[in-house]
């Protein structure tokens, strides 16, 4: 069964790194890299709110039993074959979990293009993930 507790607690820290990216308010590709201070805040909590994404989305998977997923990518393409999200938010959120493994593992190679599309569109899609699986615990 799930746990409905430690998953809206983990919204609770997706919205909040989410919130902390609003502060920072990059409006543009070169706001985000012209400002060291503005860059680590943004990425980093770009990257708590993907991991707090994938965690919430594995704990699913796992204790619904729906699989045994071979990468990060699967578990939200398995919440959208689920009906939990939409095929069109699963597909979003696995291009943005291979982008969470770029932040943590070749955060020295990041394209900045690439980067500031991840975090401008990210940020969005994130919130309807956060959406749609309050739903999805708490239907009613």
């Amino acid at each position: 069964m799930v746990d409905t507790e430690a998953v809206l607690e983990k919204l609770r820290h997706v919205r909040a790194a989410l919130e902390r990216i609003s502060q920072k308010n990059p409006r543009s590709q070169d706001d985000l890299f012209s400002n060291p201070d503005t860059q680590d805040v943004v990425l980093r909590n770009m990257q708590n709110a993907l991991q707090g994404c994938l965690d919430i989305a594995s704990h699913i998977v796992a204790v619904e039993e729906w699989g045994q997923p071979t990468k990060s990518t699967d578990f939200f393409t398995i919440l959208g074959e689920r009906k939990v999200i939409t095929l069109e938010l699963a597909q979003s959120m696995a291009r943005l979990a291979k982008f969470r493994n770029i932040l943590v593992h070749e955060y020295t190679r990041l394209d900045l293009q690439k980067t500031w599309e991840a975090v401008s569109l990210g940020t969005e899609r994130i919130q309807r993930f956060c959406h749609a699986i309050a739903l999805w615990i708490s239907p009613s």
